[in-house]
């Protein structure tokens, strides 16, 4: 669904997943490693473009200004991204 809503988004290059998702090893306990490659990683909002696409109850930078964030959705569960330029 991220891939598709995003494909007419001239700010995000590519998206990717990571993690035990992408290796077809994912459970009921597994959160979604997403990541983002954008044409400008300062300007890009990646909090406000993925509450766009799912409704966020949680958002927590992992590192300050690293780009890495985690987030929690009531349907998906954890959702960790990392923020490429």
């Amino acid at each position: 669904m991220l891939l598709t809503r995003s494909a007419d988004d001239e700010r995000i290059r590519s998206l990717w997943l990571e993690g035990s998702l992408a290796c077809g090893l994912a459970d009921d306990w597994s959160d979604l490693d997403l990541h983002l490659a954008v044409t400008d990683a300062e300007s890009f909002a990646a909090t406000d473009w993925l509450e766009s696409q799912v409704h966020l109850v949680l958002s927590v930078a992992l590192t300050p200004s690293s780009g890495h964030l985690t987030r929690e959705n009531a349907h998906y569960g954890k959702i960790t991204s990392g923020l490429h330029p």
